[in-house]
C-alpha cells in the first residue's frame, strides 16, 4: 500500500508550493494539512512565505527511503522502459504545444470564435498523445498508484481544452496540461533517482 507520506513528500519535492503540492499529492485538503503539520514537526519539511514549502535534508533522505521501499515491494519494475515511452510522448507533446502557441503570441488569449477554432486545431493533434499518456499512466500506476492522480488531472485539463479554454493548454492560473506534464516528468525522474537532462 502506497503511503500518504510518500505522496506528500513527493508532491512537495517537485512543486515547492503548498497549494500545488496539495493538488499534486491527490490527498484531500484536511489530510494534506495534517500530514504537513506532522512533517514540519519532524523536521522533514520547511515552510516559508507566500506558500513556499520544501523538503529539508532529512526530508530528502526520508523520501529516498520511501522510494527504495516502493521499488523493493514490486515484483517487477519496468519504470525505466516506461520512461523511454514517456520521453517519446514528451517530444510529441512539446511539438504540438509549440505549434499551438504560435496562435497565441506573447501569451495572448483568443476570444469567442477564435477560441473554438484553436481548440479544434489542437484537439486532433493532442488527442492521440493524450490517449497514449493515459494508457502509459495506467501501466505505471499498477505498481505506483499515486500516478493515477496525474491521469485524472490530465483528463480535466484536456476537457478544458476541448471546451475552447486555451488557458488549460499551458496557463499558470489553472491546472494546465503543460503544468501537470512537467510535474509528472519531475516525479518520474525523482522516482528513478535521475536528474533532468540539459
Amino acid at each position: 500500500m502506497e503511503s500518504s507520506e510518500l505522496k506528500a513528500l513527493m508532491a512537495i519535492a517537485i512543486t515547492r508550493d503548498r497549494g500545488r503540492a496539495e493538488n499534486t499529492s491527490g490527498l484531500g485538503s484536511a489530510d494534506f494539512a495534517k500530514l504537513v503539520e506532522g512533517l514540519s514537526r519532524s523536521g522533514l519539511v520547511r515552510e516559508g512565505a507566500k506558500g513556499r514549502i520544501e523538503l529539508s535534508e532529512e526530508g530528502r533522505v526520508r523520501l529516498g527511503e520511501l522510494l527504495s521501499a516502493e521499488r523493493e515491494g514490486l515484483e517487477r519494475d519496468d519504470l525505466s522502459a516506461l520512461y523511454g515511452e514517456f520521453l517519446r510522448l514528451d517530444a510529441e507533446l512539446k511539438s504540438a504545444i509549440a505549434h499551438w502557441q504560435l496562435l497565441h503570441p506573447r501569451g495572448a488569449v483568443a476570444g469567442g470564435e477564435q477560441r473554438w477554432r484553436d481548440a479544434a486545431w489542437l484537439d486532433p493533434k493532442l488527442d492521440p498523445i493524450h490517449r497514449r499518456a493515459l494508457s502509459l499512466l495506467g501501466r505505471i500506476a499498477t505498481g505506483r498508484p499515486r500516478f493515477s492522480n496525474y491521469a485524472n488531472r490530465l483528463e480535466r485539463a484536456f476537457f478544458g481544452i476541448r471546451q475552447g479554454k486555451p488557458e488549460f493548454v499551458a496557463g499558470v492560473s489553472v491546472d494546465s496540461y503543460h503544468t501537470i506534464w512537467f510535474e509528472l516528468h519531475e516525479d518520474l525522474l525523482t522516482t528513478m533517482g535521475k536528474e533532468r537532462a540539459g
